[in-house]
């Protein structure tokens, strides 16, 4: 009778619990995308504290001394009997917990009447009242759910330890009736509670009937560390174990805006923080700044004349195909060693040569540095030490950074020499650009080097910048006249210049002329302010420029006028401010 009422009453559970489920996973199609205004919003990698996390639950059911998976009993008949229990949860992850259960009830089993009419071994039955308390790892099943956006079934396994405390009660025939004795008889300790270490192993299925209480239906199997449980030892070593099937409730505690740990499907919260309309204009803002940086980028790999300088750092565009440039796009001029000697014959801005692996500089470069050394003090002369490397120095890193400390060690000497630091520029090239063949011990000696180049010669002035007839607009090859008058300026921020504008009387109609007489003055104007705004915009001072005098067709420089040489009056001519020689013509 007790066996079909309890089965009858999970059975209805199980029911009602399957109905909730199936009407929140109903509820929860149509709120995909919505949560609700008093629950927070978890986010992905938010932490334990976002979430509820501590349930309690009670449940009652029955117990038996069999097992779901079988196994021997001293006890041929067993006898279902109540069980009950409470337990107390922390859920640490989604599918991880641990829970502390209490449980109580009784154990009952009997032997049948042979057919002798007696009973086995004398035993008739026994009557075991228990209390339980045990530790339990609880490990959630298919929490993932990409169905239903809110689990509302969790499927469980639990396994752990703990301590049963018992008192077996037995009754025995003893030939002149039967005999009701507990198994721990003597009373000692004042009670007939037997100690044992005990082990369950269990499985459940809970169902969601709303954020905070759950059906909990399960099934633990108990392994008892003694084999006194029915007060009856037989067939040592075997261990006595019992069964306990339950159905409950369990209620989760905490603050109602937060969202149950246990309950949570990840994907549904990876889904509304990828949802986020925030992040979606984030995201949407950062497609926006990587197109323009790519589209900065596509700006910068831009180069018009193909001299490895992009255009918008290129300060001589239009170099001619196979020029040795700068960094800024100007060509570089080569100083021959041959051309400078020291008083001692000495051959200065020759190569300087290092031994393997080694940008020390040995004495025998001695000489060559103290000429170079000399000559940029007397000079305004602006340079470029270049260093290199042979094809056998090591990786390329390492020849990179080689050919730059080779480079540098002949800086520092020039500069510890009295070269003022901004006269000299330096630049690495590794194993590239060689002199020599690579693969001769005699190339790579020669490849190990640092090599001067001139940027700048010693003095740019007096120089011209020419224009077209009625023009004051800069040409090309104007620019890198220009560009050697920059470098002098920004290696000598001390020197100043005067600039001076002409034009030519005939390349003024008469009939302007007649309109406005000061036509000549706005032209050699116009002309003088192209060429003060380019030295501007490449970055020399207005300090540096000390006048800027109009002239027009006053003061020519050639009294010419023939075809061939009235350009010269159609010019800016720059000198500089200590230096008020005539102009002579000077083609850079």
């Amino acid at each position: 009778m007790i066996k079909f009422y309890l089965t009858t009453v999970i059975l209805s559970l199980a029911y009602l619990g399957t109905a909730y489920a199936q009407n929140i996973s109903d509820s929860t199609k149509t709120t995909a995308t919505t949560t609700s205004s008093e629950t927070q919003t978890a986010k992905v990698f938010g932490g334990l504290g976002q979430y509820r996390k501590f349930s309690i639950g009670i449940n009652g059911g029955v117990t038996s001394q069999s097992l779901a998976t079988g196994g021997s009993t001293d006890f041929q008949k067993k006898k279902i009997s109540l069980g009950y229990g409470i337990s107390l949860k922390e859920q640490l992850a989604h599918s991880f917990a641990l829970q502390l259960d209490l449980n109580g009830g009784k154990i009952k089993g009997e032997n049948p009447i042979s057919s002798a009419g007696t009973y086995r071994d004398n035993y008739v039955s026994y009557d075991t009242k228990f209390w339980q308390a045990s530790l339990s790892a609880v490990v959630n099943v298919a929490t993932i759910d990409f169905i239903r956006r809110k689990n509302a079934v969790n499927f469980y396994f639990k396994a752990g330890g703990g301590l049963a405390i018992y008192d077996p009660t037995i009754v025995r025939n003893n030939g002149s009736g039967d005999g009701t004795a507990h198994f721990k008889n003597d009373g000692t300790d004042g009670t007939h509670y037997v100690k044992e270490l005990v082990i369950p192993v269990g499985a459940g299925v809970k169902f969601r009937l709303s954020d905070a209480v759950a059906l909990d239906l399960g099934y633990t199997q108990n392994h008892v560390d003694g084999d006194n449980f029915d007060g009856f030892n037989r067939a040592y070593p075997t261990k006595d174990h019992y069964s306990y099937g339950y159905a409950g409730l369990a209620f989760t505690l905490g603050s109602k805006s937060k969202p149950v740990l246990e309950w949570a499907n990840p994907v549904a919260t990876m889904y509304d923080e990828l949802y986020d309309a925030a992040l979606r204009e984030e995201v949407e803002a950062l497609k926006v700044r990587i197109a323009n940086v790519e589209t900065a980028v596509n700006d910068l790999k831009k180069d018009f004349d193909g001299d490895g300088v992009a255009d918008q750092f290129d300060k001589c565009p239009g170099t001619a195909a196979g020029s040795v440039v700068d960094g800024s796009g100007c060509p570089f001029v080569l100083i021959h060693a041959d051309t400078i000697q020291a008083s001692t014959g000495t051959v200065a801005y020759a190569n300087i040569q290092f031994g393997f692996k080694s940008s020390i500089l040995t004495t025998s470069s001695y000489p060559t540095l103290d000429a170079s050394a000399a000559d940029l003090r007397a000079s305004g002369k602006i340079i470029e030490i270049d260093g290199f490397a042979s094809k056998d120095e090591g990786t390329t890193a390492y020849k990179m950074k080689l050919s730059n400390d080779r480079a540098n060690s002949v800086k520092v000497y020039l500069v510890n020499s009295g070269v003022a630091p901004q006269k000299i520029k330096i630049k690495s090239y590794g194993e590239t650009k060689p002199i020599a063949d690579n693969s001769t011990q005699e190339g790579r000696v020669l490849n190990r080097r640092v090599q001067f180049i001139l940027i700048a010669a010693s003095s740019p002035f007096p120089t011209r910048i020419t224009f077209d007839p009625n023009q004051s607009v800069l040409k090309a090859d104007m620019k890198s006249k220009l560009k050697v008058i920059v470098a002098y300026l920004t290696a000598n921020p001390g020197a100043q210049i005067d600039l001076k504008g002409h034009c030519n009387a005939q390349e003024i109609p008469r009939t302007e002329l007649n309109n406005d007489h000061n036509a000549p003055i706005k032209l050699s104007q116009a002309r003088i302010n192209s060429v003060f705004n380019y030295l501007i915009s490449q970055h020399v001072t207005a300090v540096q420029i000390k006048s800027k005098i109009a002239l027009g067709t006053a003061s020519p420089l050639s009294g010419v006028n023939n075809y061939d040489r009235q350009f010269q009056n159609r010019s800016v001519e720059i000198t500089e401010k200590s230096n008020n020689t005539p102009l002579i013509d000077i083609d850079l």
